[in-house]
């Protein structure tokens, strides 16, 4: 906190101290599906997806070698909800590449039609705080993925490791500052490749050695997190529950 300022107390700092550091990750969550009930009406949503799908034909021509995407910051040509996606578009930059994970690298829906997706069901403040982790989580069970969520307070090391082998990608959703509500909030993929766990969209180059490793990894240690996701393939079935 910086205390005092111009005479009057800094309450917009004491705001970003207190929420990561008190406030309750599920009350954090429920905050965001409040945020959310109100989508983007359809005719935002079809001009919205008009562009997009012209800004993804040159993001994919421009980055055709790219599974994953990783450069959030080039997106400002994404329209999502009163922001750009380079903005507020890390959840849904997270589905996809959740959704690349677990189809062999393709996925099976365009980052646009997710977009448009969010935009309709999900989207936060009209895309002011991003979008719901919950309804990034209900979007996997629609599509008939087996999912698991674990809220910050509750995770453990036993439970990442259940749920490092018993689900086949990951989304997590932190803070960047462990202290300090100001550094945002990023939502990533957590993906396994070779026997190791790569953090995409997180200007993150290194190969963990477990999800354990890879969550308390993020930025370097100083972020903190919120929830996890975990998801399946299609039809397979959990036998031993987080």
């Amino acid at each position: 906190m910086t205390g005092w300022m111009g005479g009057g107390y800094d309450w917009k700092a004491w705001v970003y101290h207190y929420v990561p550091n008190y406030v309750h990750d599920k009350t954090l969550l429920v905050i965001y599906s409040v945020l959310s009930v109100t989508g983007v009406n359809a005719r935002i949503r079809a001009e919205h997806m008009q562009k997009n799908e012209k800004a993804w034909e040159r993001y994919r021509n421009e980055n055709s070698n790219d599974i994953y995407l990783e450069q959030q910051q080039k997106m400002q040509d994404f329209f999502y909800g009163k922001h750009d996606a380079s903005y507020n578009g890390c959840e849904v930059i997270a589905v996809y590449n959740a959704l690349c994970a677990l189809n062999d690298g393709r996925a099976p829906v365009s980052f646009p039609l997710l977009l448009n997706e969010f935009e309709r069901s999900g989207i936060a403040a009209k895309g002011a705080f991003g979008t719901s982790p919950l309804s990034v989580y209900s979007y996997f069970h629609k599509l008939g993925h087996d999912s698991k969520m674990l809220f910050a307070g509750k995770i453990t090391a036993q439970k990442l490791r259940n749920m490092q082998d018993q689900y086949d990608t990951y989304i997590l959703t932190a803070y960047n500052d462990a202290n300090d509500l100001g550094g945002m909030i990023h939502t990533v993929s957590i993906t396994a490749q070779n026997g190791t766990y790569v953090i995409h969209n997180a200007g993150d180059p290194s190969a963990y050695h477990s999800l354990e490793e890879a969550v308390n990894g993020f930025r370097g240690g100083a972020g903190k997190t919120i929830c996890l996701i975990g998801v399946k393939k299609a039809n397979e079935v959990v036998t031993e529950l987080c």
